[in-house]
């Protein structure tokens, strides 16, 4: 088994790669900051090694430890109802995994597995930001080993902050109308469960691949946002009454929007990988989750 560093432990990702990873008998250390919520994680809590980012350096802690591989998923966002500084997220997202990378170059770390996104950078300032960050990944990968993931969305019952928990909400809320573009972007949406498996099988296979790997992760199976609208709101709407109306194209979509996301999953489906749910099972074990209602309807 090996000892692992992992960032944004806390958080969607991070907390279900934790729960697997210990559950192999990894050895597992995280960094957080002291502003955290450890809900996620508190049952196990006392089988991982804890450092708060604002009392411990992080070169401390490897000077501490002999580590094998870090798992990077700490991330910040660039959401549209929330206000989020350029130097915040230039910050988390580049200059953070940059200064990880430094040290894990001189305490001889194996193996540094980085979370990417399949969207392209002229999107937004998150995107932006991790394209910049894989030019550095590269550069790195002289002197470590890069594993470079990019997932398409992937969800679950505990995200708490992403596009399929806001669309819950907005659905069996009492609001008369919700307001979306027109719904043609086709997206590959992964439950959370197949994406921490394909972690695990990248990790069982690390000794076999290349010093830098660049591997997408995705159900091969695409859906246009209108029709996955309209299958949550059809699904909502078996337990509840739902009177919210759907207006496509009241919304204008953002600026280089892409509308179709391109993918290779030839590499980790040579490693053996395949994912397990499909999506009508992971909308319907999200929502029963999530909602937890009983039916209404006779």
């Amino acid at each position: 088994m090996s000892s692992i560093f992992l960032t944004g432990a806390t958080g969607f990702l991070g907390s279900e790669l934790l729960k697997k990873l210990l559950l192999q008998n990894h050895d597992v250390i995280i960094i957080k900051r002291s502003s955290s919520d450890l809900s996620k994680i508190k049952p196990f809590l006392h089988k991982v090694k804890i450092y708060d980012s604002g009392e411990n350096k992080i070169e401390d802690i490897f000077n501490d430890r002999v580590i094998d591989i870090i798992i990077h998923t700490a991330t910040i966002y660039d959401r549209e109802h929330l206000k989020i500084a350029s130097s915040a997220i230039i910050k988390t997202n580049i200059l953070f995994p940059l200064r990880l990378l430094e040290i894990a170059r001189i305490h001889n770390v194996s193996t540094f597995i980085n979370t990417d996104t399949v969207l392209e950078k002229k999107i937004n300032r998150y995107a932006l930001s991790k394209n910049q960050l894989k030019e550095w990944l590269k550069y790195y990968s002289k002197t470590i080993k890069i594993i470079n993931i990019r997932p398409d969305y992937f969800y679950g019952p505990n995200e708490k902050s992403g596009f399929v928990t806001w669309l819950i909400k907005e659905i069996s809320s009492k609001k008369k109308v919700i307001d979306l573009t027109s719904g043609q972007q086709e997206r590959d949406f992964i439950y959370i469960d197949d994406l921490v498996q394909a972690y695990l099988t990248i990790i069982d296979n690390i000794d076999s691949m290349n010093f830098y790997e660049e591997i997408d992760i995705g159900t091969g199976k695409k859906i246009k946002l209108i029709n996955f609208v309209k299958m949550i709101h059809d699904k909502i709407s078996y337990y509840k009454n739902v009177t919210v109306k759907l207006n496509f194209g009241g919304k204008k979509h953002r600026e280089n929007e892409v509308f179709l996301l391109n993918q290779n999953l030839r590499k980790i489906k040579d490693l053996g990988w395949r994912p397990r749910t499909q999506i009508n099972n992971g909308i319907d074990i999200t929502l029963k989750e999530k909602l937890k209602w009983k039916k209404e309807k006779n």
